[in-house]
């Protein structure tokens, strides 16, 4: 018995390594190489290495033997990656209920600490609100974001909708104001200004609760992003573009984001102007630059959108974003039916709304009204602020 201890031991160092270096198949190599009993408690771990190599049906097959925490929420990332939206959010839900139910503590081995999770209701609500963005439900994803914001999360992806929220609320009252001496009097006084303030109260509230640590200052960062978006919307975009060197003091993804809000409002010339900051500063950041190739698209600057399309799918080809670039490439060349296959692929690969009304302005441009609306339709659902249509 002692002998098999030792054994055992010996392999979990062995696969500790294998996790820690990525070596994931070798990992899966050891455990299938273990006698029946042994590998048959280790369907959890199987279930992690399968994903970890991106064999997610292969995963779903060992982590559904298991009804842990841990496994639900394994399982729930391996329908992610399927687009298998639906049971994400089953699972989620599954999730939330054992989040009021602590399992009981228990002490895990060195193995076990490389793989196995705390319940954290943050990220459940996060991987929630992912699956309601991706089946174009912005309410619910907003409100499950809200609330894993309220469970004291300090996750970018969280905060974005409600950034977002923010700035479209700004429109609106815009559109209020600017509509004012149309209505009557009482009418303009029922326009409700909480709304617009709600994000950067929960910020300021936040920010209070957190002064002094560390983490104060990803708040601090956010609550900086939310009054540039803010601003922009207001109309005072030329107080920060003037000196690029601003942006400095912000995270790539923030900037990145001020410069898509910059766009949309209409400021092309000086979203452009941002754009280049951030190829400059960061030359792998690729997410936006779709929004980049617009820009130049209008500007009709071939040499230039041929370089930033090589450019991205130099950096990563399989991105909805290299195939949207290369779809705006071939539609400023007038070659329409390939921009369709670039901006289709683009979508196959990730259902954005600003790629779906590149799809639909192409489709026009083909005469094809009824897909082109289609496509307008499906983006404003995702996006209903999106005006790019």
């Amino acid at each position: 018995m002692k002998e098999f201890y030792f054994v055992m031991s010996r392999v979990e160092e062995i696969l500790c390594k294998c996790i820690q270096y990525e070596r994931f198949k070798d990992a899966v190599y050891i455990v299938e190489c273990l006698p029946e009993e042994e590998m048959k408690s280790m369907s959890l771990l199987l279930g992690y290495l399968f994903m970890r190599c991106a064999e997610h049906r292969r995963a779903l097959q060992y982590l559904s033997k298991d009804a842990s925490y841990t496994s639900l929420y394994y399982q729930a990332l391996c329908h992610s990656h399927l687009k298998e939206y639906a049971q994400v959010k089953h699972l989620a839900t599954q999730l939330l209920e054992k989040t009021k139910k602590p399992e009981a503590a228990r002490r895990s081995t060195q193995l076990e600490s490389m793989y196995m999770l705390k319940m954290d209701k943050v990220f459940v609500l996060a991987l929630l609100a992912d699956a309601e963005s991706e089946t174009a439900n912005p309410e619910e994803c907003l409100k499950r974001c809200m609330e894993s914001a309220d469970e004291g999360g300090l996750l970018y992806s969280v905060y974005r909708p409600m950034l977002e929220e923010s700035t479209k609320t700004v429109r609106k009252q815009e559109r209020g104001d600017e509509n004012r001496s149309n209505g009557k009097p009482e009418d303009a006084d029922k326009l409700n200004t909480d709304e617009n303030t709600m994000i950067e109260k929960k910020l300021i509230a936040r920010i209070e609760k957190e002064r002094g640590k560390s983490t104060e200052q990803v708040l601090q960062n956010i609550m900086q992003e939310c009054t540039l978006l803010k601003n922009v919307s207001l109309g005072g975009v030329s107080l920060f573009t003037a000196d690029i060197s601003f942006f400095d003091q912000l995270p790539i993804y923030s900037v990145a984001s001020i410069a898509v809000h910059i766009f949309e409002c209409g400021y092309m010339q000086k979203a452009g102007a941002v754009f280049e900051y951030i190829r400059v500063r960061d030359p792998c950041y690729i997410d936006t630059m779709h929004y980049y190739s617009s820009i130049l698209w209008h500007s009709r600057e071939k040499g230039l959108l041929t370089s930033l399309g090589r450019d991205i799918f130099g950096i990563n080809s399989s991105s909805n974003v290299a195939w949207a670039v290369l779809g705006n490439h071939f539609s400023l060349k007038k070659e329409t039916e390939k921009a369709l296959e670039c901006f289709e692929r683009s979508l196959s690969i990730r259902k954005d709304p600003y790629v779906l009304c590149l799809m639909g302005h192409e489709q026009f441009m083909n005469s094809n009204l009824a897909e082109s609306l289609k496509c307008f339709v499906e983006s404003m659902k995702i996006k209903s602020e999106n005006y790019s249509g």
